[in-house]
């Protein structure tokens, strides 16, 4: 029998978070028509459909799994059908997509979510990249924090080479980061990721103790000879961001770029969908909302910001509804050192429309922080659409329509279940 994804086994005490009246209604009226009609591949809304591309789902993968839902609780399952169907075939990228799509809407931890998960690593594991070397490093709580370090395709023994640690956001995943490591990792570049406690692999929960969990694996990395201690870069998103800016503080990294951080959650988070809140007070443990504020004030970043010299490169979309803009414009006030910060107007959270953009820009600045801030205007506003979607093409566009303007190469971009020369 399926199990609905909000009723499957907790493994913590927590009181569950009420759905706001809008959102009971909107629920329903969704529930409805899908039993009546199924899941209209054709009705997915953009930014899902933006968000299932970057994991690697492909169209052909939405139009073959849609039509056969008919509640969300036959979403697990219908993706581990067509995870299994590409396994068969040894198509591992399709494979490793449709697994990690069909956990990603669990919340909870449970032997649901963690045999789907499972899964998804190992059939991740088969997909033609970069050799994946595992690492477990264990903070100053006992805790291990999983991770990846990958180093750049043609890399010479006996050099050194930069290094990119990577932070997912919320309900995040090392290897959901995978389209954001492989152009850096074509371009010289090693990256290593992590999980964030409760989604992944990292032992324990979000707490005090863990949010630093980045600053302890750049103490590891810097013991790597093949990556050069003096360029290691830190590189947040959503609230992986959040933690990136505390973990950044006293730490070995000489830069850190971030996409939509937020900087003082306690101003806006108990106004968050329910789903988002639920999914932190998963990764918290916090007992009710009340509490869970209380963790968002422990993380407003008013008094770390003024105390961080480094550069900082800050991404934010004007039209994010989740982490506002005016963060990013607080953030970049408030830190001690020097900064850029772009605002793409017409995107979203996590900024997904520009993420070639982005990349780009994030390999421009760790190869000269100094000097991308200097140059770089106090704030960018790019008020258009994104030059090129998220597609085989990556760091290809940067602020000049289709012409790159600073001379960055177009290299494959090679998303899990995209094929070259194909969109994504």
């Amino acid at each position: 029998m399926a199990i609905h994804p909000g009723h499957h086994q907790r493994r913590q005490r927590v009181t569950p978070l009420p759905r706001r009246p809008r959102e009971r209604l909107a629920g329903g009226v969704f529930q409805a028509v899908t039993r009546l009609v199924g899941f209209r591949p054709e009705l997915v809304p953009d930014h899902l459909r933006r968000q299932l591309r970057v994991i690697g789902v492909s169209d052909e993968q939405v139009f073959r799994v849609m039509p056969s839902l008919r509640s969300l609780a036959d979403w697990p399952y219908a993706w581990e059908d067509e995870g299994d169907a590409r396994a068969a075939e040894g198509d591992w990228n399709a494979a490793f997509a449709a697994y990690y799509v069909s956990q990603r809407i669990l919340l909870a931890r449970s032997p649901l979510k963690d045999r789907l998960y499972r899964l998804a690593l190992e059939a991740y594991a088969h997909v033609d990249q970069p050799e994946l070397e595992r690492f477990r490093v264990t903070n100053p709580h006992g805790e291990e924090i999983a991770g990846y370090l990958q180093m750049p395709r043609g890399y010479e023994p006996g050099s050194q080479v930069p290094c990119v640690l990577i932070v997912p956001g919320i309900t995040g995943t090392k290897e959901e980061l995978h389209p954001f490591a492989m152009p850096m990792l074509r371009r010289g570049v090693a990256v290593a990721r992590l999980d964030n406690p409760m989604y992944g692999e990292t032992e324990g929960h979000l707490t005090d103790r863990s949010v630093p969990n980045p600053r302890v694996v750049l103490d590891h990395l810097a013991t790597d000879e093949r990556l050069d201690a003096s360029s290691l870069h830190l590189y947040g998103m959503s609230l992986g961001a959040n933690f990136s800016i505390e973990a950044a503080l006293g730490s070995r990294a000489a830069s850190l770029s971030v996409i939509c951080a937020p900087f003082q959650p306690s101003r806006y988070f108990r106004d968050l969908p329910t789903l988002n809140l639920t999914a932190l007070q998963h990764m918290t443990q916090r007992r009710d909302l009340d509490d869970l504020m209380q963790f968002a004030a422990e993380n407003d970043r008013v008094t770390t910001a003024p105390q961080l010299e480094i550069p900082v490169r800050i991404f934010h979309g004007g039209r994010d509804r989740t982490i506002p803009v005016e963060d990013a414009h607080l953030l970049a006030a408030a830190l001690g050192g020097p900064s850029a910060l772009t605002v793409y107007e017409r995107d979203h959270h996590n900024c997904l429309e520009h993420m070639d953009e982005i990349t780009a820009g994030v390999l421009e600045f760790i190869a000269d922080p100094y000097g991308v801030c200097e140059r770089h205007a106090s704030v960018e506003r790019i008020d258009r659409a994104a030059s090129v979607p998220v597609s085989d093409e990556d760091a290809a566009v940067s602020r000049g329509g289709d012409v790159p303007a600073r001379g960055l190469a177009r290299l494959p971009f090679l998303l899990p279940g995209v094929r070259p020369g194909t969109s994504g």
